[in-house]
């Protein structure tokens, strides 16, 4: 269930940031017979190209540079040296249950630095709190439905 909550947030993370001005595009999954995917996310913001990896927890708890694998690390730190910005993006069910995600963000060298924030750090670290809201869509033959959809506000680059 996390992997299919993963996806959700990432594609409404997408549409959030997109709607305010940016361009942003889930890189797809590659197929067995190519290489591994670097990042979930590509896109511009400010006229700077961003990269991102995102992970999701049920629940707050310890969390490092260790839960990426290598190659996404190295390719991360990659887009850093060429000038781009490298992101690892952590959503997290809060505490309460109730629907409280929280988006924590840092940039690859930030996380590699910490090496791993335990619960405490986390739970005092800076967040987006993703906030739900209602989205009206149109399909093929014209018939508009809502989905309610995660917002996620003031992200900045």
């Amino acid at each position: 269930m996390a992997a299919r909550r993963e996806t959700i947030f990432t594609k409404d993370f997408i549409d959030s940031v997109n709607e305010d001005g940016h361009w942003f595009y889930k890189v797809p999954d590659a197929g067995a017979m190519h290489q591994k995917r670097p990042f979930d996310v590509i896109g511009c913001a400010s006229g700077k190209f961003v990269a991102i990896e995102f992970k999701q927890y049920d629940k707050l708890k310890p969390f490092g540079v260790r839960e990426l694998p290598e190659h996404q690390i190295e390719k991360l730190i990659e887009v850093e040296q060429a000038g781009g910005i490298g992101l690892v993006g952590l959503f997290i069910k809060g505490r309460n249950g109730k629907g409280d995600y929280r988006l924590y963000m840092w940039r690859i060298f930030e996380l590699v630095a910490q090496e791993r924030f335990t619960t405490l750090e986390l739970s005092t670290q800076a967040y987006t709190q993703a906030q739900r809201a209602s989205r009206v869509y149109t399909n093929k033959a014209g018939k508009e439905s809502r989905k309610n959809v995660w917002r996620f506000e003031n992200i900045t680059f």
